[in-house]
């Protein structure tokens, strides 16, 4: 199976991107301030992907769920990626106690090892 994207250049800093699906959506820097930033759309597409799969498995372990949020947020030094960080996990449910929350390392730390 393939899976596409395009990225096309409409002004300053901002791309329109459409995805192979028919999607589409845009990216910006913070000086044009129009779209996402780089480092929002990585999280939606982690936040997205956690989502799922936990509502996947939820729903498979009991016979419904009302609702479920995830939640990450990245906080940075200056911004850089490779100044580190720290990425929180918080899933919000039925039991948010039982889903409880992960802190991950940003940088440096193996992928999939919480604190």
């Amino acid at each position: 199976m393939i899976k596409s994207v395009r990225a096309r250049h409409q002004a300053g800093m901002r791309f329109a991107i459409r995805t192979g699906s028919g999607h589409s959506l845009a990216i910006d820097e913070a000086e044009g301030d129009s779209a996402a930033r780089r480092a929002e759309l990585l999280l939606a597409a982690q936040a997205g992907c956690t989502a799922l799969d936990v509502a996947s498995v939820l729903a498979r372990k009991r016979p419904s769920f009302a609702s479920y949020e995830v939640r990450y947020v990245l906080s940075r030094g200056d911004g850089r990626p490779d100044e580190g960080g720290e990425v929180v996990v918080t899933g919000l449910g039925g039991d948010p106690d039982a889903l409880g929350e992960r802190r991950l390392a940003a940088a440096g730390t193996p992928a999939g090892a919480a604190r």
